[in-house]
């Protein structure tokens, strides 16, 4: 009788999986068809919440397979079928993603599943043209950005951005230090755009520049005067230039013609003057106070749009009497302080 009881319950049991099985095989058949769906009617794009839920599912699923694995010591078939069922899905989803199989996630979500992911698990492809990383810096986190940037290089990527500024700077001094020696001959030459916030560039004496460099945007950087003409002396190339909140306390320049340069920008950025040879210069936008400009070699100088302040009238058109004589449309705005009217006597 025992016996019969006991094989009656082994019975019942394989017949309460084997329901479970057609249910699992159904739930990711119905996951998947509805992927695909989405992916063919709406243009690549997925809902938030399903897709967050379908790797919830996955989680629980595989653990419930580590589970069995753990207690019998070996998976069965059944669950080795799930797994395989899982997998599936999985690669159908991030296969059937135009834009990435995480993008409308909840920011703070991407950020878990990025974190939790290998270098070698970001990318398939053997190049990586665009690489951007955007967060708060904390100097905590310099290995990382480090280990980042050895990722972009052994990528060859042509177009790196760092843009690490806080949230509140609140007067914070402190830069990522980027690791200019990690760039090899071979990825300094691919560099086509430099885009780089709240880092400080400090060249070695031997490094010369980015030869094929065409776009560089430096925001809260910093670097002193004479590594910043170096640098931009050694980027022939370079067509578009922008420099907002940096510190040189130099004169911005460089100690060669820059033959490409079409667009310059530079604000709230204390140089004491800025003098470039560029003669096909054709949009020069300034904010701050009033430097010396010279500008006289840009023969092609289509607009200029100066903004001064925190000084005298005098001063401020004293600084662009002749530095601008090829400007064919001048934008001029001034904050500066009234001129001073003379003591009279008695």
């Amino acid at each position: 009788m025992p016996q019969q009881w006991l094989s009656k319950q082994i019975q019942h049991r394989r017949t309460v999986y084997h329901r479970l099985e057609l249910w699992n095989v159904l739930i990711f058949r119905a996951l998947s068809e509805h992927i695909r769906r989405t992916a063919i009617h709406e243009k690549g794009t997925f809902c938030g919440r399903f897709q967050l839920w379908t790797i919830l599912i996955c989680r629980a699923m595989s653990r419930n397979i580590c589970h069995k694995i753990d207690r019998k010591g070996v998976a069965n078939d059944q669950f080795q079928l799930l797994g395989i069922l899982i997998c599936g899905v999985i690669s159908d989803y991030i296969i059937g993603t135009k834009n990435g199989p995480f993008k409308n996630l909840p920011e703070d979500v991407q950020r878990i599943v990025l974190s939790k992911l290998a270098l070698k698990e970001m990318c398939r492809g053997r190049m990586v043209e665009d690489f951007a990383i955007k967060f708060d810096f904390d100097s905590v986190l310099v290995d990382h950005l480090n280990n980042w940037v050895r990722f972009a290089v052994a990528s060859r990527t042509k177009f790196p951005a760092l843009d690490l500024v806080p949230t509140y700077l609140g007067g914070r001094n402190d830069r990522y230090i980027f690791p200019l020696e990690l760039l090899d001959k071979g990825s300094i030459s691919r560099l086509q755009k430099i885009q780089v916030s709240f880092v400080s560039l400090q060249p070695s004496t031997q490094f010369s520049g980015f030869p094929n460099l065409r776009k560089l945007d430096l925001n809260l950087v910093h670097i002193n005067g004479k590594d910043l003409q170096e640098i931009l002396s050694n980027c022939c190339k370079l067509e578009w230039l922008r420099i907002v909140r940096c510190h040189p306390y130099d004169e911005l320049k460089a100690n060669s013609p820059l033959p490409c340069l079409v667009y310059l920008n530079v604000a709230y950025s204390e140089v004491t003057n800025i003098a470039f040879h560029a003669e096909k210069l054709a949009t020069f936008e300034y904010k701050g106070i009033p430097v010396p400009i010279d500008l006289s070699k840009s023969l092609k100088l289509e607009s200029a749009d100066i903004h001064f302040s925190g000084d005298t009238l005098e001063h401020a058109i004293g600084a662009l009497a002749s530095g601008l004589i090829n400007v064919q449309n001048l934008t001029f705005n001034t904050s500066c302080r009234p001129p001073e009217m003379p003591k009279l006597d008695g």
